[in-house]
Formats: structure tokens, sequence, C-alpha cells
């Protein structure tokens, strides 16, 4: 899985919007939480060597998750890849 150039984001909204899409998807984190907004589709959280950590369709509006260990996660969420830091 290539990683080359994803912004990386600490605690700031980062709004993804698709082309065909009035909603932007926001992907943020917040001490030890990963907060997904307006997802829409399944999210998927990898941490740095590639291993799943969180798998989920969103639901609701807005999804929290909850990850125990900082560092650097890659958040997917449809076709848009986020990385987000955890401390």
């Amino acid at each position: 899985m290539a990683i080359a150039h994803i912004p990386m984001s600490y605690g700031q909204v980062v709004p993804l919007v698709a082309e065909s899409s009035t909603t932007a998807v926001c992907i943020y984190a917040h001490h030890n939480i990963i907060i997904v907004d307006n997802a829409g589709d399944g999210i998927i959280v990898y941490n740095v060597i590639g291993d799943i950590v969180y798998r989920c369709t969103a639901r609701q509006a807005s999804t929290t998750i909850n990850i125990s260990a900082p560092g650097v996660y890659i958040v997917k969420v449809g076709a848009w890849t986020r990385k987000i830091l955890l401390l």
C-alpha cells in the first residue's frame, strides 16, 4: 500500500469533498479518538505497518473511533485516504 503524499492532520478538521458529492467527509483526531463525519461509506483504519485496527460501515452522520495506542494511522473512507496522528 503506497502512503506517499497523504497530508497529515492532528487536531484539525480535514474536509475531503468528492466531486460528485455536495457533502464533505471530515476526518480529524482528538487525543486517542478519530472522528469521521459524513462518511456515508465504509471506514477502515490501518496502523503504519498496514494492519487493519478498525473497520465499520458508517451508519450515522458522525463516527467516533477509539484507538488505544498513540501513533500514526491511515484512515480510508470510500476512495479517500488520510493520515492521522494520535498523541
